[in-house]
């Protein structure tokens, strides 16, 4: 089933469902956002907890559109899940470069709640290229 007719019936058929996945999937973008914007002020000594706690948010988030048949949503999540699993061994420093790419990606995240029966539609692949180039190109010796 495509994301489009798995929407149209969650609509049709449990209106309330798909509210609820949406308010709290904002809820987690917005930990995400919190958290990301901390690492961003830290100056090179980035808060494990902050790490962790965007790592679940975006997991949550994840996990919850797949459920969904929301496959975009829940690909888009993935790969920025990825890259926080990489902060959170310690693969990667959370940089700058790193953190502003993540924070795209929640703004991206937001705009397709915005209107999930057309995330479907939205176009993930210049941004999952960035980040798939990142971090191909970036980890840290």
């Amino acid at each position: 089933m495509s994301d489009n007719s798995m929407i149209d019936d969650m609509i049709a058929n449990d209106p309330e469902m798909l509210e609820s996945f949406i308010n709290e999937s904002r809820e987690c973008l917005v930990v995400a956002e919190t958290d990301l914007n901390s690492l961003r002020e830290a100056s090179g000594k980035p808060d494990p907890e902050c790490i962790e706690r965007a790592f679940r948010s975006v997991h949550s988030l994840k996990s919850a559109a797949g459920f969904l048949g929301l496959d975009k949503v829940s690909n888009l999540a993935l790969r920025m899940e990825e890259m926080l699993g990489h902060f959170r061994s310690g693969a990667i420093t959370p940089e700058l470069k790193r953190i502003e790419l993540l924070l795209e990606g929640v703004r991206m995240l937001n705009d397709m709640l915005a209107n999930p029966i057309a995330s479907s539609d939205v176009d993930t692949a210049p941004f999952l290229a960035k980040l798939a180039a990142h971090m191909a190109t970036h980890h840290d010796e």
